[in-house]
């Protein structure tokens, strides 16, 4: 067998295109939860509160991710 060495390059056109969906996630997940929140307490049978809950606790691990990934992302 035969080893072949592979060399990395980094390029900023293919780590924004890699990256992109990524992000886009995190904005099409709330731009497809916002609209359903009014109807989401009947539809459940719960309360407007623990509804909006759900949404707090969506942004918190948004946010939480970005300290998590972030340093390790670095250090790769």
């Amino acid at each position: 067998m035969s080893s072949k060495n592979f060399s990395w390059r980094y390029s900023l056109a293919a780590t924004v295109l890699l990256l992109s969906p990524f992000d886009l996630l995190a904005s099409l997940g709330m731009d497809m939860y916002l609209p359903a929140v009014p109807f989401m307490p009947n539809a459940l049978g719960t309360t407007a509160s623990t509804i909006q809950l759900t949404l707090t606790t969506y942004l918190v691990m948004i946010g939480a991710g970005q300290l998590l990934f972030g340093p390790l992302s670095d250090r790769l």
